[in-house]
């Protein structure tokens, strides 16, 4: 979006609500928002937890359109649509002899780990 909205030629007008404001975004939305999901990472497999964050833009969306009162336009609907159908697209399984071969490498090496 920086090609057609120069955010940075925007005065802004710094108080101590913006500030904090700033700093709850940064330290909860963020920082708190990654910890969480690498603590989950651990306790979930990973292609669940990779799964779960790439809905995550999705159900930003959805809860700030029920709760908020976001309206949403039609490219930012093909946007979710694309995101929904990458991952269907990454959730089947494919038929390709060169990914199946790397698959089963892939699973025997993480095996190997885990006994060592």
């Amino acid at each position: 979006m920086t090609l057609f909205s120069h955010f940075w030629n925007e005065p802004l007008d710094w108080t101590v609500y913006s500030i904090l404001a700033y700093a709850f975004i940064v330290l909860f939305g963020t920082i708190a928002a990654f910890w969480l999901f690498q603590a989950a990472a651990e306790i979930i497999p990973a292609d669940i937890a990779g799964m779960m964050e790439t809905f995550d833009p999705v159900a930003a969306t959805l809860l700030s359109m029920i709760f908020l009162g976001v309206s949403v336009n039609s490219w930012e609907c093909i946007g979710g649509a694309l995101i929904l159908g990458a991952v269907a697209f990454l959730a089947v399984p494919s038929k390709h002899p060169f990914l199946i071969h790397y698959s089963r490498k892939a699973r025997a090496s993480f095996s190997q780990t885990d006994k060592d």
